[in-house]
């Protein structure tokens, strides 16, 4: 085997290096995509949860407080 075989085993592993850490950054950026739209939905589903809530403490306290209004008055 010569120098310049030899020298084109290097360039080659190399270009598959370089590839193969290309390929990982590129599966990273997908991944931080698809856990960043996650999130949104995640955020988007908690605020219709914690409004359905909020709507429904703010009648039983309605209810509460016209009970009380019958009780005292």
């Amino acid at each position: 085997m010569s120098e310049g075989e030899a020298g084109l085993d290097d360039g080659e592993a190399f270009r598959k290096v370089r590839q193969r850490i290309t390929d990982q950054s590129k599966r990273v950026v997908q991944t931080k995509e698809i856990l960043s739209k996650q999130a949104v939905q995640t955020k988007e589903k908690t605020k219709e949860i914690l409004s359905k809530q909020a709507v429904k403490i703010a009648k039983q306290a309605e209810e509460h407080e016209r009970i009380l209004f019958k009780i005292f008055y």
